[in-house]
Parts: C-alpha cells; sequence; structure tokens
C-alpha cells in the first residue's frame, strides 16, 4: 500500500569518495566529519540519516597504503566510528582490493573493518529503516525510505582483462541481478517509487544501467547513480533522450571538495509549502524531489580541471 502523505518526511545524507590518501588527508577527512556532526547536532540540516564513502579510501600508489596494510583499513575505520554522527556506509573501490599485491588478503581486511559497518550506530543513531545485504554479495545494500529505493553495487574502477574477466564478468553479473531484484521486488509490491538512488565507486556497469532504463524509462521515476573515482565532479545525462529522468554524479576527490549533501523532498505540508530549487550556484537538481549540494565545491587551494562531459564507459 502507498505511503501516507503525512509520512513522507524530507530526508538527507552526505556522500564523499577517494579520501584518504595521505596521513594529511585522514586529518581532513576527520575535520569534515566534524563539520557534518556540529550541523547535525545543531539542527541546521534536512534530516540527515546516513553517510556513504563510495570507496578508494586510500591510494596504492604511495609508498605505504600500496602494501594494503590490515591497520590501513582500520584507521579509516576508527576515523568514522569516532567522529560520525550518523550510520556510515563505506563501499570497496579498486584501491581497497584489486590494486593491492595481495588482492584476497586485502577483501578480508575490508570485510572485516566494513561489514556490515552501518551497525556499528545501531541504538545510537540508527537508520530508521533496515539494511538488506545481498546474500552472495553483502557490500551491496539495498533500504527504502520515504518511498525512495536506494542500494549500492560493487561497480569498482580499473579496466576488464585477460586476467580479471572471470571475477569481473561475475561481479557485474551478481550486482545485476541485485539492481533487478530490488526494483521488481518493489515495483511488484505495488509501491509508490519516489526515485531510485544508486551508489557505486566507478562508471561501470552499463549492461545493468540499460536494464534500469528498460524498466524505468516510461515510469519517469527519477534515478541517480552516485559514484567517484574520477575524482572531478560532474553532473551528465548520458541516456538522454530515451531516458530524461536518469542523472548520473561523479563526486570530487575526497582531498579536493567536502562531502556533497543530497536531500530528497517530503510529501509533508511543510515541505510542500516550500519552494524546492536549487539555492545557489553549489546545488543542482536532479528531477523535482532530488537535489544534490557541492556545499562549498573545491577548496580555496585546489586548482581544480573542469571537464565537459564524462569518459566514455
Amino acid at each position: 500500500a502507498p505511503t501516507p502523505f503525512n509520512r513522507i518526511k524530507t530526508f538527507s545524507f552526505y556522500v564523499m569518495g577517494d579520501i584518504a590518501y595521505k596521513q594529511g588527508e585522514k586529518d581532513l577527512l576527520r575535520q569534515q566529519i566534524r563539520e557534518i556532526r556540529d550541523a547535525v547536532e545543531t539542527g541546521k540540516d534536512d534530516n540527515p540519516l546516513f553517510m556513504v564513502h563510495v570507496g578508494d579510501i586510500f591510494t596504492t600508489a604511495r609508498d605505504y597504503s600500496m602494501l594494503c596494510p590490515k591497520a590501513e583499513y582500520e584507521a579509516i575505520a576508527n576515523i568514522f566510528v569516532e567522529e560520525s554522527p550518523l550510520p556510515t556506509y563505506v563501499m570497496p573501490g579498486d584501491n581497497d582490493w584489486t590494486d593491492c599485491p595481495n588482492a584476497t588478503q586485502a577483501w578480508e581486511y575490508w570485510s572485516d573493518s566494513f561489514l556490515p559497518f552501518e551497525e556499528t550506530w545501531t541504538g545510537v543513531n540508527s537508520l530508521p529503516v533496515t539494511t538488506q545485504r545481498q546474500l552472495i554479495r553483502p557490500e551491496n545494500f539495498a533500504f527504502e525510505i520515504s518511498d525512495v529505493l536506494l542500494l549500492s553495487l560493487n561497480l569498482i574502477g580499473g579496466r576488464r582483462r585477460d586476467d580479471n574477466a572471470a571475477e569481473w564478468d561475475q561481479r557485474i553479473a551478481e550486482c545485476h541481478v541485485w539492481a533487478e531484484t530490488k526494483v521488481d521486488e518493489y515495483l511488484a509490491a505495488g509501491k509508490r517509487m519516489r526515485a531510485l538512488i544508486i551508489f557505486g565507486h566507478a562508471r561501470r556497469g552499463r549492461e545493468i544501467f540499460k536494464m534500469l532504463e528498460d524498466k524505468l524509462s516510461r515510469r519517469q521515476i527519477p534515478t541517480v547513480y552516485l559514484h567517484g573515482n574520477g575524482h572531478t565532479w560532474y553532473v551528465d545525462k548520458p541516456y538522454t533522450p530515451d531516458w530524461r529522468h536518469y542523472w548520473e554524479v561523479q563526486v570530487d576527490q575526497g582531498a579536493n571538495a567536502p562531502p556533497i549533501k543530497v536531500t530528497v523532498r517530503g510529501e509533508g505540508i511543510r515541505d510542500l509549502a516550500t519552494n524546492f530549487t536549487a539555492e545557489n550556484r553549489d546545488q543542482y537538481m536532479l528531477g523535482d524531489i532530488v537535489r544534490a549540494d557541492r556545499r562549498g565545491r573545491t577548496y580555496s587551494w585546489v586548482n581544480a580541471r573542469y571537464i565537459d562531459a564524462p569518459p566514455d564507459y
């Protein structure tokens, strides 16, 4: 049954990625989370519910981290546990896993630190809904809030090669099943889907999004894919004109800009009485009910290099 309008509340969440690549960035990450905590605790926010790191918690290009020691995973986990006021989901990136000298061991370290990471906040500031996880690939999560379906897909960076083809194809296939199953289950239940929001690490999995286009393009359901990996902000509509209600957003590298805030408009009397638009140059409307806020764009010391269009898949 449809959710009563008076229960459809405005909510928001934060998204970051590709941080912390060196020791100084750990300090910056801690400061970024503290700023979010201050906004949450002072009530200067739009019902913030959770935070997502879309992967690459360190870089394999630096002498120490390239060894992918267990201490690096634990250090990032501890920063979130110590500072974040919100349940946090950390997704895998290629730097955290497949780029490591021992990918199997790296995956064990990542899993030990971040699965299921959000339960760290249980009883303190729990998400008001249950997080579902794919049995065969538990890093993929899903939950529903205010008639919005949110899910994640393990779409890491890198390229499909002869030596990784088997793992790559299996992972993409399992992510395909997860996305299709969750969307089908939601629609089959007769529930209204106000929006679909997807989290991933990189611009990969084209076949998954083509499947979603076939299912959703005629339904005019706003669909947003939030990811990192490319390090430079962009908003793109790669399937226009056939899928006009799909947006792809790449967040800045975390050392270059603060986490973005995404707000989903509710349907309470006060929500509907308030003009929900881009209020400044940092904000982007992704349809009528989803707004992304860069919260100041890149830091003043960053010599940002902007691109007109994202790279091909």
